[in-house]
């Protein structure tokens, strides 16, 4: 079983959670496994399609939902600066309708990835207290909180579309 943190930022249809990133500097590599186009499970109608590439060795370019004239556009990466909590930092760039709109800009996700799924879990802000005001603030509050049942919102869970042949 393998950890990623913040690819969830396909939630962003919750919205956008914190102003300050918890880190500044992509340090991991990504895991190919999270490469790919993903269709969203047990949602109704068709599928939300979220389609996760390579942005350089380190950090991942993220659109969710894909072929909507709402797509939105993430850079992702994983934040080694938390110690036994494995978080990807989701920072919104744009969508097909310009910047965003707000000055939260970022999310934080726990994710794991088992042979074609990804479930991913978005941190819900509301568990970690009043407005957090910088990236140390953030990452203590993180820390205190790990093992809290409420960390997380509900799981969203992906399915690897399979590549088809040309």
């Amino acid at each position: 079983m393998k950890y990623f943190g913040g690819l969830a930022l396909f939630v962003a249809l919750v919205g956008c959670d914190f102003t300050v990133p918890i880190s500044s500097t992509p340090e991991t590599p990504w895991d190919a496994g999270a490469v790919g186009l993903w269709e969203q499970e047990g949602g109704e109608g068709a599928p939300a399609r979220l389609v996760i590439l390579p942005l350089d060795s380190r950090q991942l370019l993220v659109a969710f939902p894909v072929a909507s004239p709402d797509t939105l556009y993430a850079k992702a990466f994983l934040c080694t600066n938390l110690p036994g909590l494995p978080l990807y930092q989701i920072e919104w760039i744009g969508s097909n309708r310009g910047l965003p709109a707000t000055n939260r800009l970022v999310q934080l996700a726990a994710a794991t990835l088992r042979d074609n799924t990804l479930e991913v879990r978005m941190v819900d802000p509301q568990t970690l207290g009043s407005t957090i005001q910088t990236s140390e603030e953030l990452r203590l509050r993180l820390i205190h909180a790990k093992d809290a049942e409420t960390l997380f919102r509900q799981p969203l869970r992906f399915r690897k579309v399979a590549a088809s042949s040309p």
